[in-house]
């Protein structure tokens, strides 16, 4: 027995099978949206809600880095600026000040020489006019500079030889030092050679815990008889202060 084949055609309907997904996927969703209950669907929008502020947190955080860093580099600039203009403002003052400081002596020196030029007129022969003592930058370190005159009616030269004794106290004991024991300079000279005006000046250093009250000078002329020689007393605060 032969069997026969028989040929069945089929209509092709595409429109029919997407039509059957789309009801399908619509069934499976709301089946899903049945089985979902309220605080599930709650939760959903909640974890979506917070994913969005979780970026916005982020892209705030983002801005704000950029702008503290931005406030930072401004802040160091703004503080080297300052430290210029501070550094700038003490210069300034230490230059007035030094300026300060050098009229005041200036002044004083002006001072201290009216003085010696009113006294040179008001006195004949050899004379001890002034004494003049400046502290330095160094402890226990003076300047000092004495200005000696001779007033005659003749240019002649005058030569003699100068003493300069300290007196004053260290540790509650009375002491007299010759200056030349505490010059600074082998080369100070006492001696004096001149016909009308003399200053003899120098660097002296003073001895650890010693305190001077009076400087004693005295001048001896060469040629002279011991009662020509003269001598002058002055009191350390007052040459100081000159």
């Amino acid at each position: 027995m032969s069997l026969s084949r028989r040929l069945v055609i089929k209509q092709h309907r595409p429109l029919l099978i997407i039509a059957v997904i789309i009801v399908s996927c619509a069934l499976i969703s709301i089946t899903t949206w049945i089985f979902l209950d309220k605080s599930q669907w709650s939760y959903i929008i909640s974890s979506l809600s917070e994913a969005k502020k979780s970026k916005e947190l982020w892209q705030d955080n983002k801005t704000m880095k950029n702008t503290i860093v931005e406030l930072e580099g401004r802040i160091v600039m703004f503080e080297r600026t300052a430290q210029v203009e501070r550094q700038t403002i003490a210069n300034l003052q230490k230059g007035m000040i030094k300026q300060q400081d050098e009229a005041y002596k200036l002044r004083k020196e002006l001072e201290f020489y009216q003085g010696v030029m009113t006294s040179t007129g008001e006195s004949k022969g050899l004379n001890i006019l002034g004494l003049r003592i400046e502290e330095t930058s160094r402890p226990r370190s003076y300047y000092f500079k004495l200005i000696l005159t001779h007033v005659s009616k003749s240019d002649k030269v005058i030569t003699g030889k100068l003493s300069i004794l300290l007196e004053g106290v260290q540790e509650d004991v009375a002491r007299t030092i010759d200056i030349q024991e505490l010059t600074l300079s082998e080369s100070l000279s006492l001696g004096f050679k001149f016909s009308s005006f003399e200053r003899i000046e120098g660097s002296i250093v003073l001895p650890e815990n010693f305190v001077v009250h009076r400087v004693i000078v005295r001048a001896r002329p060469d040629g002279k008889k011991r009662a020509s020689a003269i001598e002058r007393v002055f009191d350390w605060s007052e040459a100081m202060n000159r």
